[in-house]
């Protein structure tokens, strides 16, 4: 357990929400084909053909929609991703991501590979974890307590399943239009306080684990094609940081 985390896991039972600590049943999600999109990558990631991957993507419609990642096939498309990202030329990825995606959403996922002994057997040859979850939770209108807890819970999940795994831990991405009714003015005073609190906690840097936020520099419409989705530039900017984060001496 990365230190600090415990403070999380004691105020999930404060506030009443066993559920951040991996539900049982499938957690609602705005997608009605989510349970079996995510049996679907599970079934993917244990399938022994399929390699290790050395980079695994764990999140929402965000990380989902990577130019680099196939969603019909669940595979890799490596001329993108060398593309994208020049300096992992060669890397292999995964990405579990589903659309419409809650960070707990993305718990029930790790669960079903923990009960899975091929998935989990994969996972624990992974080297390096993105994870950008928590938009999806301000739209459904979750606290920020909450989804500050739901977030770091998933990355102690992680850790607990692969304890020499590196996580890549993103701050929610900045709204840059109207979403669900919520005018992004709104939208990112509370997902700016959700980013503060999280950078706060105590332990968030280990040798295990690094927390970056690109609010600031992804902060513009131009960025995107709606107001919630990076379009290719926004994805360049997201990629640019991943690349140099994973190339830094951990």
């Amino acid at each position: 357990m990365i230190p600090g985390v415990h403070q999380f896991l004691n105020l999930a039972l404060q506030l009443s929400i066993p559920e951040a600590y991996g539900p049982t049943i499938p957690p609602p999600s705005i997608l009605p084909s989510w349970e079996q999109d995510a049996c679907n990558l599970v079934g993917q990631l244990a399938d022994p053909l399929i390699p290790a991957p050395k980079v695994f993507f764990v999140g929402d419609s965000i990380s989902f929609g990577w130019p680099w990642w196939d969603p019909v096939n669940l595979v890799q498309k490596q001329g993108k991703w060398d593309t994208l990202f020049p300096g992992l030329g060669g890397w292999t990825a995964f990405d579990l991501a589903i659309g419409g995606s809650l960070s707990i959403n993305c718990q029930y996922q790790l669960n079903l590979i923990a009960a899975n002994s091929a998935a989990l057997a994969k996972l624990r040859q992974v080297e390096f974890a993105v994870v950008e979850v928590g938009t999806n939770d301000v739209q459904a209108k979750v606290s920020n307590d909450v989804i500050a807890v739901r977030t770091m819970i998933l990355v102690s999940t992680l850790l607990n399943l692969h304890p020499s795994l590196k996580v890549l831990l993103y701050g929610i991405f900045p709204r840059t239009g109207e979403v669900g009714g919520e005018s992004a003015a709104d939208a990112n005073v509370r997902i700016s306080a959700i980013n503060r609190d999280v950078s706060r906690i105590p332990g968030l840097e280990t040798a295990s684990l690094r927390y970056r936020d690109l609010f600031s520099e992804l902060d513009d419409p131009d960025l995107f094609r709606d107001g919630i989705h990076p379009n290719d530039e926004g994805y360049k900017v997201w990629a640019g940081s991943i690349a140099e984060s994973l190339l830094q001496p951990w």
